[in-house]
């Protein structure tokens, strides 16, 4: 294996389909932050192509001037299996991943005071994120924490169009953040063709649509405050470091996201440390860019 991503929160264990049940950091004070930024890969992929891909992304920020945020790759069992009756077994470890990633998050934020998230993923770790976001909220339920969501990116997202919908399960994960990214493509084949057998075979949907294959017209209803950018001409594994072919920086996706996170790494002007509702921060977007919540063969890396 080549060398791993640093800061990281590891949750591999021992062949690769075994989950750790604490993450692994990378130095261990990783998570040590009040605010950070995770990038999350999707499946199909180990520790070492994740960690090609966060490099890669990272040297395209670098080169739009470097992220001051307190960025931490998460690395989660999403690979070792082949063929689409598998892909079942994947969604299961983002399911399992993203609980345990809530405890450690939740333990973080009690530690610290306060902490704030942004997140930049790809495919199926948009998936494990919002499985994340949406067992945190249920932690904040029963045992509060100030809890910042701040934006959060999906690049070429595998998640059910229809889990997102007002009333679903992942609708309150993804409306927590201030706003969302969805950066998709027409030209994604893993999202046009296997993203809909592999959900099919998990039993998640007859033949249901990825959010990342094109754009969502339902979600000025749903998700009010998502933004949509198309990637003309992308491929599913064309997010990370941006195509070959394009010599632009512009046209990269790092470009699209970074111009959609300007606070990035930035904490919120003020703390309100009084109780609020899950529904709505009572902070005015223009004082911060997060909501607070305190009171209670898939052959191809998909």
């Amino acid at each position: 294996m080549g060398t791993v991503f640093q800061p990281s929160l590891n949750f591999w264990a021992g062949s690769g389909i075994g989950i750790s049940l604490q993450g692994h950091s990378l130095p261990s004070s990783a998570l040590n932050h009040s605010s950070l930024l995770l990038y999350v890969h999707g499946y199909n992929n180990d520790e070492a192509e994740a960690s090609v891909s966060y490099n890669e992304f990272q040297t395209l920020q670098n080169r739009l001037g470097g992220l001051s945020a307190n960025i931490v790759g998460i690395l989660w069992p999403g690979a070792s299996w082949s063929g689409e009756l598998f892909y079942m077994k994947a969604i299961s470890q983002a399911e399992k991943v993203g609980a345990k990633l809530a405890k450690q998050l939740h333990t973080q934020a009690k530690s610290s005071g306060y902490l704030k998230l942004d997140i930049v993923a790809h495919s199926l770790g948009n998936r494990l994120m919002l499985e994340t976001i949406k067992a945190l909220i249920n932690l904040l339920k029963t045992d509060p924490a100030p809890i910042f969501f701040g934006q959060m990116a999906l690049m070429a997202a595998a998640v059910p169009v229809r889990y997102l919908e007002a009333n679903k399960q992942l609708n309150a994960a993804i409306n927590a953040f201030s706003s969302s990214l969805n950066l998709y493509s027409n030209s994604d084949n893993v999202l046009h063709f296997a993203f809909p057998a592999g959900q099919s075979a998990a039993g998640q949907g007859f033949f249901p649509v990825a959010l990342g294959r094109k754009q969502w017209l339902g979600a000025q209803f749903s998700v009010p405050s998502m933004r949509q950018v198309e990637n003309v001409g992308y491929g599913h594994g064309d997010y990370w470091g941006g195509r070959s072919d394009e010599v632009d920086i512009n046209k990269h996706a790092a470009k699209k996201v970074r111009d959609f996170m300007p606070h990035i790494g930035k904490l919120p002007q003020r703390v309100i440390d009084a109780p609020v509702s899950l529904s709505r921060n009572p902070i005015s977007r223009s004082q911060t860019k997060a909501r607070i919540i305190s009171s209670r063969s898939i052959p191809t890396r998909i």
